[in-house]
């Protein structure tokens, strides 16, 4: 079974004291997740604790507080090792990460019946599960273990897969264990192996490549199952959007979206919201200026706001310049997994913008007055990843509506 690394709570208190005096490091989610299970012993090996970290160089013996995000000190890690690229060390736990999702599930299992097998229901969906002929025909003792390594709370794949699942074992005649570890889902065969045996499993059964798995549909569920499904992976007529606009200053984006926006209302169905480039900066980003650091800082700001009310069933359409491909990517993988993301790149040619140039900004950026002006003195990264192409010059901008609410249509978002 698994030896914890916890210290006593006296022990534990008089290092938390002691340890605002020593250098401290946050933690990843990803790193959170590895130290729970090194001080729950379900790693089983005590060797030492390695971070991938070259921002600090301490001496062997060096003590530091490994911290969550929320600055809580985990454990303790004394240096035994150091490179140019990672710190090793042992660890003395102070408190394991405190979880608000599933209580009842973190727990460790206790008392395993004999023989028990261990399956990891470590996929994303969840109905990508093993078959139950599959797992009947093991006829022993069974423990489901769902990872959720750094869950995003905001993230409701997690909790639909633990939903889903809890369903589907109610129609087992004895019904399995299940609990929920910190475990990014994927990992290595060898690890499972090692966490199924400090929790008392005997074996695992399958796993993320087991030709044993299979994707079924909805309709295959169990009736409880399939209820659960459709009600946390509704279809997109009932699920939010993004629509996000990118472009050149004076490529039309803004009257793009504002026309959008009005034929949005008119369908009905859903609330809209418009993040236009020019207001959020007023109203959201008034205190931050125009370099590359400030600018990503705006368009995650945005992507937030859109992520929310995405998330929520609500449309938002964001109409920023956004000339950064690598944060365009951020704000992306941000909104996906709540609902839809269409990234439309106004792809009027920047002669025609300048030509246009109704602030007067373009004059300016060339005259040097104006300084990192996109597409003038700082780059525009051509989105490669666009869902639509649309020129104002030769479609109106209610034309280019159209081709946006056509594709909103298409997918399913829109009747």
């Amino acid at each position: 079974m698994a030896h914890s690394l916890l210290a006593d709570p006296g022990t534990a208190a008089v290092l938390r004291a002691e340890s605002v005096h020593w250098p401290s490091i946050t933690l990843t989610p990803s790193e959170v997740c590895e130290l729970e299970l090194q001080l729950t012993g379900l790693l089983g090996s005590h060797d030492g604790f390695v971070l991938l970290r070259t921002e600090i160089a301490p001496a062997i013996g060096d003590r530091m507080a490994l911290r969550n995000a929320e600055g809580l000190v985990l454990a303790i890690l004394t240096v035994t090792d150091f490179s140019v690229e990672a710190i090793r060390g042992t660890l003395i736990g102070i408190q394991l990460p405190v979880h608000f999702d599933f209580g009842t599930l973190r727990s460790l299992p206790n008392g395993l019946s004999a023989g028990t097998v261990a399956v990891f229901a470590d996929t994303h969906h969840p109905a990508h599960l093993p078959t139950f002929e599959a797992l009947g025909a093991l006829e022993a003792p069974l423990l489901f273990v769902v990872p959720a390594g750094s869950a995003d709370l905001a993230d409701n794949s997690h909790f639909a897969r633990v939903r889903c699942l809890r369903a589907t074992l109610s129609a087992f005649a004895t019904p399995p264990t299940l609990c929920v570890l910190p475990l990014i889902p994927g990992s290595l065969p060898e690890a499972r192996e090692t966490i199924a045996r400090h929790l008392g499993a005997c074996g695992v059964f399958g796993g993320p490549q087991s030709p044993s798995e299979r994707t079924i549909s909805p309709d295959a569920l169990l009736p409880a199952a399939a209820d659960e499904f459709a009600r946390s992976f509704p279809p997109n007529s009932r699920r939010g959007f993004t629509v996000f606009l990118t472009g050149f200053s004076g490529s039309g984006k803004s009257t793009v979206a504002r026309v959008l926006e009005a034929r949005l209302l008119e369908l009905g169905g859903r609330e809209v919201t418009l993040l236009d480039g020019d207001l959020v900066r007023q109203r959201l980003s008034s205190e931050l200026g125009f370099s590359r650091e400030h600018r990503n800082l705006n368009i995650l700001r945005i992507g937030y706001v859109a992520s929310v009310i995405t998330k929520n069933g609500g449309a938002a359409i964001c109409a920023p310049i956004a000339p950064y491909d690598t944060i365009r990517k951020e704000v992306r993988a941000t909104i996906e997994p709540l609902g839809g993301f269409v990234l439309v790149h106004i792809n009027t040619p920047l002669e025609v913008c300048e030509q246009r140039d109704v602030k007067g900004l373009y004059a300016k950026a060339r005259a040097g007055i104006v300084k990192e002006f996109t597409g003038i003195s700082d780059p525009y990264d051509v989105p490669e990843d666009a869902t639509l192409r649309l020129d104002t010059t030769t479609r109106t901008a209610e034309a280019c509506a159209e081709a946006i609410i056509s594709h909103l249509r298409a997918e399913g978002f829109l009747e």
